[in-house]
């Protein structure tokens, strides 16, 4: 089915924070009946809020991007790109020879400590605005500070891995398609490590095979069939995870890039900035991107993880290791 329109009269919306409970963030897309992907128009006083839902199963945050900027094309009367490609990303992967590999072992630290047992197993999510134009080395002040919280947060010292969504994209440039196109790299913090050093590991990751296509990316480990099933087998591993309290990665940092606030804009309004909703997940999930002269990034935990404001504690040290 097409993507569904709904308009919400909601004043006190901000896009700030899971306080808000506004429940349409939380309607439930069905991937078995969709549609898969919708847009609600939030109307407040003086501004509003257009909120780009979809399924992660069938599209990824630049996908939604891409997405986003046709929709206001067509609004301002511009011919649309379009993105009719059904390419899926094991395609992609077997097309460029990508390895197929398992999860790394998991062996690595929360950034906010052990789960709690009693949590009721919501999510929590913050969003913080840094008024200074993105930086380059932005993930990497990123992992320093999830490393940094680690520590603080577990007695024992351990590994801590960022898992790191790599667009493909540039690697199939004749193909234009808003879905599921990214590999996976991991990233181990080492102790001592600086953002610089980070920025030149990421670098070295995505180019040093022949500058053609990532080095050690992984391409997933070929998994089909229901999604539903997929969803039910990610709780149990997860329910065992939690037993031990050691992950195979720390947290995901999805780097969006920059963003011309023009591209969001259309007849009558002005895009002011934007907000990647972090994906709601037990992981912790943290969204980056740069909106023409300020930052933005979005922090997400289960409340497993929440449960003595580690979240808070999180964000502050976000907001710190962006600001310093």
């Amino acid at each position: 089915p097409e993507p569904t329109l709904t308009v919400v009269d909601d004043a006190a919306f901000a896009a700030s924070g899971s306080e808000e409970a506004a429940p349409f963030l939380r309607w439930r897309l069905d991937a078995s009946s969709g549609p898969t992907c919708e847009l609600v128009h939030v109307r407040g006083h003086g501004r509003g809020f257009l909120i780009f839902r979809a399924l992660h199963g069938v599209m990824d945050g630049q996908g939604t991007l891409l997405w986003a900027k046709d929709f206001m094309r067509c609004l301002r009367g511009e011919t649309p790109i379009g993105h009719p490609s059904t390419l899926d990303v094991q395609t992609l992967c077997e097309d460029h020879r990508y390895d197929r590999r398992p999860l790394p072992p998991p062996d690595a630290l929360h950034p906010l400590g052990l789960p709690s047992a009693t949590a009721a197993g919501g999510h929590a999510w913050r969003r913080v605005t840094i008024d200074r134009p993105l930086s380059a080395d932005a993930t990497g002040r990123i992992a320093v500070a999830l490393s940094e919280q680690a520590t603080l947060h577990h007695r024992e010292p351990g590994l801590v891995r960022i898992h790191l969504p790599t667009d493909l994209r540039a690697y199939c440039r004749k193909e234009r398609s808003t879905a599921n196109l990214f590999g996976s790299l991991f990233l181990d913090v080492e102790p001592g490590a600086t953002p610089e050093s980070i920025s030149r590991t990421i670098v070295k990751m995505l180019y040093e095979r022949d500058g053609q296509k990532p080095a050690g990316l992984f391409g997933g480990d070929g998994a089909s069939g229901s999604m539903a099933v997929h969803r039910v087998k990610a709780f149990v591993d997860l329910s065992h995870l939690h037993d031990t309290g050691r992950y195979s990665f720390s947290a995901t940092v999805s780097h969006l890039g920059r963003i011309d606030g023009a591209s969001l804009s259309g007849p009558g309004w002005t895009a002011t900035s934007a907000v990647f909703v972090p994906l709601v997940a037990d992981a912790c999930v943290v969204s980056v991107h740069g909106f023409d002269s300020h930052t933005v990034v979005a922090v997400g935990v289960s409340d497993r993880f929440d449960a003595h404001g580690g979240l808070d504690t999180l964000v502050d040290a976000l907001r710190r290791a962006l600001t310093d």
